[in-house]
Protein backbone atom coordinates (compact mmCIF):
# COMPACT_ATOMS: atom_id res chain seq x y z
CA UNK A 1 0.00 0.00 0.00
CA UNK A 2 1.32 3.67 -0.96
CA UNK A 3 -0.08 6.80 -0.56
CA UNK A 4 -0.22 9.63 -2.83
CA UNK A 5 2.19 12.66 -1.91
CA UNK A 6 -0.19 15.59 -0.57
CA UNK A 7 -3.50 13.33 -0.19
CA UNK A 8 -5.12 10.80 1.82
CA UNK A 9 -6.10 8.76 -0.53
CA UNK A 10 -4.47 5.24 -0.05
CA UNK A 11 -3.61 3.90 -3.09
CA UNK A 12 -4.43 0.13 -3.60
CA UNK A 13 -2.50 -2.44 -5.91
CA UNK A 14 -4.93 -2.21 -8.73
CA UNK A 15 -4.29 1.53 -8.46
CA UNK A 16 -0.80 1.42 -8.18
CA UNK A 17 -0.45 -1.54 -11.40
CA UNK A 18 -3.17 0.55 -13.45
CA UNK A 19 -0.66 4.08 -13.20
CA UNK A 20 2.07 1.21 -14.63
CA UNK A 21 0.15 0.48 -17.00
CA UNK A 22 -0.41 3.61 -18.35
CA UNK A 23 2.96 4.46 -18.44
CA UNK A 24 3.56 1.32 -20.41
CA UNK A 25 1.23 2.44 -23.29
CA UNK A 26 2.63 6.15 -22.93
CA UNK A 27 5.44 4.46 -23.93
CA UNK A 28 4.44 2.19 -26.88
CA UNK A 29 2.26 5.56 -27.96
CA UNK A 30 5.92 7.58 -27.90
CA UNK A 31 8.04 4.73 -29.96
CA UNK A 32 6.31 3.60 -33.24
CA UNK A 33 8.49 1.69 -34.44
CA UNK A 34 12.33 -0.26 -35.04
CA UNK A 35 14.30 0.72 -38.35
CA UNK A 36 16.38 -2.43 -39.40
CA UNK A 37 19.90 -1.32 -39.18
CA UNK A 38 21.67 -4.52 -39.53
CA UNK A 39 22.65 -6.29 -42.34
CA UNK A 40 23.66 -10.22 -41.75
CA UNK A 41 26.41 -11.58 -43.65
CA UNK A 42 26.39 -12.71 -47.08
CA UNK A 43 26.27 -16.11 -46.16
CA UNK A 44 23.26 -16.11 -44.34
CA UNK A 45 21.15 -14.17 -46.84
CA UNK A 46 22.16 -10.32 -46.32
CA UNK A 47 18.76 -10.17 -44.40
CA UNK A 48 18.17 -6.74 -43.10
CA UNK A 49 17.40 -6.71 -39.02
CA UNK A 50 17.59 -4.97 -36.07
CA UNK A 51 19.67 -3.78 -34.04
CA UNK A 52 19.61 -3.80 -30.26
CA UNK A 53 21.62 -0.51 -29.67
CA UNK A 54 18.67 1.04 -32.12
CA UNK A 55 15.97 -0.34 -29.71
CA UNK A 56 17.47 1.09 -27.02
CA UNK A 57 18.04 4.15 -28.72
CA UNK A 58 14.39 4.63 -29.45
CA UNK A 59 12.86 3.38 -25.76
CA UNK A 60 15.29 4.93 -23.62
CA UNK A 61 14.06 8.26 -23.85
CA UNK A 62 10.48 7.11 -23.64
CA UNK A 63 11.28 5.47 -20.88
CA UNK A 64 12.91 7.80 -18.95
CA UNK A 65 10.10 10.08 -19.75
CA UNK A 66 7.46 8.59 -18.46
CA UNK A 67 9.32 7.94 -15.14
CA UNK A 68 10.08 3.95 -15.97
CA UNK A 69 13.31 1.63 -15.10
CA UNK A 70 14.80 -1.40 -16.12
CA UNK A 71 17.36 -3.22 -14.79
CA UNK A 72 18.59 -7.06 -15.66
CA UNK A 73 19.73 -9.99 -13.68
CA UNK A 74 21.08 -13.49 -14.82
CA UNK A 75 19.49 -16.03 -12.85
CA UNK A 76 21.55 -18.83 -14.08
CA UNK A 77 21.75 -21.61 -16.73
CA UNK A 78 19.21 -23.21 -18.44
CA UNK A 79 20.63 -26.63 -18.89
CA UNK A 80 24.22 -27.49 -19.39
CA UNK A 81 26.35 -24.87 -21.97
CA UNK A 82 26.97 -27.07 -25.05
CA UNK A 83 29.97 -27.07 -27.45
CA UNK A 84 29.73 -28.07 -31.21
CA UNK A 85 32.65 -28.08 -33.57
CA UNK A 86 31.30 -26.85 -37.10
CA UNK A 87 33.12 -25.99 -40.08
CA UNK A 88 36.27 -27.28 -42.44
CA UNK A 89 38.53 -25.54 -39.97
CA UNK A 90 37.11 -27.40 -36.90
CA UNK A 91 36.39 -24.04 -34.86
CA UNK A 92 34.12 -24.68 -31.82
CA UNK A 93 30.87 -23.16 -30.48
CA UNK A 94 29.61 -22.93 -27.23
CA UNK A 95 25.87 -22.43 -26.51
CA UNK A 96 24.42 -20.89 -23.93
CA UNK A 97 20.71 -20.77 -22.88
CA UNK A 98 20.50 -18.22 -19.56
CA UNK A 99 17.76 -17.26 -17.60
CA UNK A 100 16.91 -13.41 -16.85
CA UNK A 101 15.09 -11.69 -15.08
CA UNK A 102 13.95 -8.46 -15.99
CA UNK A 103 12.21 -5.96 -14.22
CA UNK A 104 10.60 -2.44 -14.92
CA UNK A 105 10.22 -0.08 -11.98
CA UNK A 106 7.69 3.05 -11.51
CA UNK A 107 10.11 5.26 -10.34
CA UNK A 108 7.23 7.22 -8.83
CA UNK A 109 5.28 4.86 -7.00
CA UNK A 110 7.59 2.47 -6.07
CA UNK A 111 5.26 -0.27 -8.12
CA UNK A 112 7.42 -2.81 -10.31
CA UNK A 113 6.78 -5.41 -12.57
CA UNK A 114 9.20 -8.56 -13.05
CA UNK A 115 9.76 -10.98 -15.94
CA UNK A 116 11.50 -14.16 -16.69
CA UNK A 117 13.27 -14.35 -19.89
CA UNK A 118 15.75 -16.57 -21.77
CA UNK A 119 18.33 -15.14 -23.95
CA UNK A 120 20.81 -17.34 -26.11
CA UNK A 121 24.62 -17.03 -27.90
CA UNK A 122 26.79 -18.88 -29.46
CA UNK A 123 30.49 -18.05 -30.06
CA UNK A 124 33.55 -19.97 -30.56
CA UNK A 125 35.37 -17.37 -27.96
CA UNK A 126 34.30 -15.26 -25.06
CA UNK A 127 31.40 -13.24 -26.41
CA UNK A 128 28.37 -16.45 -25.95
CA UNK A 129 27.07 -14.90 -22.77
CA UNK A 130 27.24 -11.41 -23.81
CA UNK A 131 25.39 -12.13 -27.13
CA UNK A 132 22.46 -14.32 -25.05
CA UNK A 133 22.20 -10.88 -22.97
CA UNK A 134 21.73 -9.13 -25.57
CA UNK A 135 19.13 -11.11 -27.59
CA UNK A 136 16.99 -11.45 -24.48
CA UNK A 137 17.16 -7.82 -23.64
CA UNK A 138 16.75 -6.82 -27.52
CA UNK A 139 13.47 -9.23 -27.67
CA UNK A 140 11.78 -8.17 -24.13
CA UNK A 141 11.81 -4.80 -25.16
CA UNK A 142 10.53 -5.63 -28.80
CA UNK A 143 7.70 -7.84 -27.66
CA UNK A 144 6.52 -6.25 -24.38
CA UNK A 145 6.09 -2.53 -25.75
CA UNK A 146 4.77 -4.36 -29.30
CA UNK A 147 7.51 -2.60 -31.34
CA UNK A 148 6.70 -2.98 -35.36
CA UNK A 149 9.91 -3.98 -37.34
CA UNK A 150 8.10 -5.20 -40.55
CA UNK A 151 8.45 -9.24 -39.85
CA UNK A 152 5.85 -11.56 -39.61
CA UNK A 153 7.15 -14.99 -38.12
CA UNK A 154 3.75 -16.23 -40.18
CA UNK A 155 4.66 -14.77 -43.73
CA UNK A 156 7.14 -16.14 -46.54
CA UNK A 157 7.83 -14.32 -49.44
CA UNK A 158 4.47 -13.43 -51.20
CA UNK A 159 4.20 -10.49 -52.07
CA UNK A 160 1.43 -8.20 -50.25
CA UNK A 161 0.91 -10.64 -47.39
CA UNK A 162 -1.14 -13.33 -49.65
CA UNK A 163 -0.94 -16.89 -48.84
CA UNK A 164 1.08 -18.64 -50.53
CA UNK A 165 0.22 -20.52 -54.15
CA UNK A 166 -0.35 -24.26 -54.27
CA UNK A 167 2.76 -25.01 -56.30
CA UNK A 168 1.35 -23.19 -59.46
CA UNK A 169 -0.87 -25.66 -59.57
CA UNK A 170 1.39 -28.73 -59.22
CA UNK A 171 0.51 -31.67 -57.15
CA UNK A 172 2.41 -31.07 -53.59
CA UNK A 173 5.25 -34.09 -53.83
CA UNK A 174 4.33 -36.99 -50.90
CA UNK A 175 6.89 -36.19 -48.93
CA UNK A 176 7.02 -37.97 -44.83
CA UNK A 177 6.65 -35.71 -42.34
CA UNK A 178 9.55 -33.77 -40.93
CA UNK A 179 11.68 -36.57 -38.60
CA UNK A 180 9.57 -39.63 -40.29
CA UNK A 181 12.02 -42.08 -41.88
CA UNK A 182 11.43 -42.44 -45.74
CA UNK A 183 12.07 -45.69 -45.18
CA UNK A 184 9.09 -46.01 -42.91
CA UNK A 185 6.48 -45.09 -46.13
CA UNK A 186 8.09 -47.21 -48.80
CA UNK A 187 9.16 -44.02 -50.27
CA UNK A 188 12.68 -42.96 -52.03
CA UNK A 189 14.57 -40.45 -50.84
CA UNK A 190 15.10 -37.47 -51.85
CA UNK A 191 18.41 -38.20 -53.94
CA UNK A 192 16.36 -41.07 -55.50
CA UNK A 193 13.79 -39.00 -56.71
CA UNK A 194 15.28 -35.65 -57.95
CA UNK A 195 11.85 -34.74 -59.13
CA UNK A 196 11.91 -31.28 -57.32
CA UNK A 197 10.53 -28.28 -59.46
CA UNK A 198 12.91 -25.71 -61.09
CA UNK A 199 13.84 -22.43 -59.44
CA UNK A 200 11.90 -20.19 -61.09
CA UNK A 201 12.52 -16.79 -59.55
CA UNK A 202 15.90 -14.77 -60.20
CA UNK A 203 17.05 -14.83 -57.04
CA UNK A 204 16.01 -18.36 -55.48
CA UNK A 205 19.40 -19.91 -56.49
CA UNK A 206 21.28 -17.72 -54.88
CA UNK A 207 19.71 -17.46 -51.72
CA UNK A 208 19.39 -21.44 -51.71
CA UNK A 209 23.09 -21.67 -52.31
CA UNK A 210 23.84 -19.20 -48.60
CA UNK A 211 21.25 -21.24 -47.18
CA UNK A 212 23.28 -24.67 -48.20
CA UNK A 213 26.26 -22.64 -46.99
CA UNK A 214 24.95 -21.63 -43.51
CA UNK A 215 23.68 -25.14 -42.82
CA UNK A 216 27.23 -27.05 -44.38
CA UNK A 217 28.81 -24.97 -41.75
CA UNK A 218 27.20 -26.24 -39.14
CA UNK A 219 28.83 -29.86 -39.79
CA UNK A 220 30.14 -31.99 -36.62
CA UNK A 221 32.08 -35.18 -36.48
CA UNK A 222 28.58 -36.94 -36.71
CA UNK A 223 26.17 -35.17 -38.41
CA UNK A 224 27.12 -33.82 -42.66
CA UNK A 225 25.46 -31.55 -44.32
CA UNK A 226 22.89 -33.44 -47.20
CA UNK A 227 21.98 -30.81 -49.91
CA UNK A 228 19.49 -32.95 -51.64
CA UNK A 229 17.73 -33.73 -48.29
CA UNK A 230 17.83 -29.66 -47.41
CA UNK A 231 16.39 -29.03 -50.95
CA UNK A 232 13.30 -31.55 -50.02
CA UNK A 233 12.93 -29.93 -46.25
CA UNK A 234 12.00 -26.51 -48.28
CA UNK A 235 9.82 -27.74 -50.59
CA UNK A 236 7.71 -29.89 -48.45
CA UNK A 237 7.86 -27.04 -45.61
CA UNK A 238 6.43 -24.46 -47.82
CA UNK A 239 5.72 -25.58 -51.12
CA UNK A 240 7.95 -22.89 -52.76
CA UNK A 241 11.17 -21.55 -53.23
CA UNK A 242 12.54 -18.72 -51.55
CA UNK A 243 12.83 -15.46 -53.32
CA UNK A 244 13.91 -13.04 -50.54
CA UNK A 245 15.91 -12.54 -47.99
CA UNK A 246 13.08 -12.49 -45.41
CA UNK A 247 12.23 -16.28 -46.49
CA UNK A 248 15.59 -17.12 -45.78
CA UNK A 249 15.81 -15.43 -42.68
CA UNK A 250 12.49 -17.70 -41.85
CA UNK A 251 14.29 -21.05 -43.05
CA UNK A 252 17.49 -20.65 -40.93
CA UNK A 253 15.35 -19.96 -38.07
CA UNK A 254 12.75 -22.87 -38.70
CA UNK A 255 14.98 -26.02 -39.73
CA UNK A 256 17.63 -27.28 -37.70
CA UNK A 257 20.74 -28.82 -39.11
CA UNK A 258 19.70 -31.89 -37.90
CA UNK A 259 16.76 -31.92 -40.16
CA UNK A 260 19.22 -31.96 -42.80
CA UNK A 261 21.97 -33.63 -42.23
CA UNK A 262 23.40 -37.59 -42.57
CA UNK A 263 24.78 -39.27 -39.77
CA UNK A 264 28.37 -40.33 -40.27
Amino acid sequence: MAKAEGSAKTLTELDLRAAFAQKKNKVMDAVSGVVKTGTAPKTMGSYKYVEEREIVKQIRKALSKNALSISVSATGFVGDPIGRTVGKYNVTYYVYNIAFEITLTDCETGFFETCHWIGQGDDPGDKAINKACTGAVKYFLLKNFLLPTGDDSEAFETPGGAPPPENNGKPKPDFPKPGEPFEKRGQQSPQQQHNLPPYEHKNSPDIMTALADHFRQQDTANYVFNEDKFKAEVWQRYGQWPTSAEGAKKIRSEIMHLDVADEK
